[in-house]
């Protein structure tokens, strides 16, 4: 596993040692780390988005069925749209300071 290609790490037996030198990085490799975690920040927000969206579909079920009334209905969706609103800020925040930090020579 340590040897995935693409990371460049070279693992050496030094008798009960193992030795993993770290090679420097490079602007290029900063820069395809930055596009992977801009990538992850896509995939998670499309996965909170299809959280919401899942959430909102059992909210108007249960409005369907009467097990809620239609304010509280109204009231809940409210509350998913700001918890997965805060949720995409958190995530959103994150990515980008961590951008930044890869970015950072």
């Amino acid at each position: 596993a340590i040897q995935t290609p693409g990371l460049n790490l070279n693992p050496a037996v030094d008798g009960t040692a193992i030795n993993v030198p770290i090679p420097k990085t490079t602007k290029e490799t900063r820069e395809a780390s930055a596009k992977k975690a801009r990538e992850l920040k896509e995939k998670t927000k499309n996965s909170v988005n299809g959280i919401r969206r899942d959430l909102i579909k059992d909210v108007n079920d249960m409005k369907k069925k009467k097990v809620v009334s239609e304010d509280e209905a109204f009231r809940m969706q409210k509350d998913v749209e700001s918890l997965i609103e805060t949720a995409q800020e958190a995530v959103a925040k994150l990515c980008d300071e961590r951008e930044k930090e890869i970015l950072a020579p």
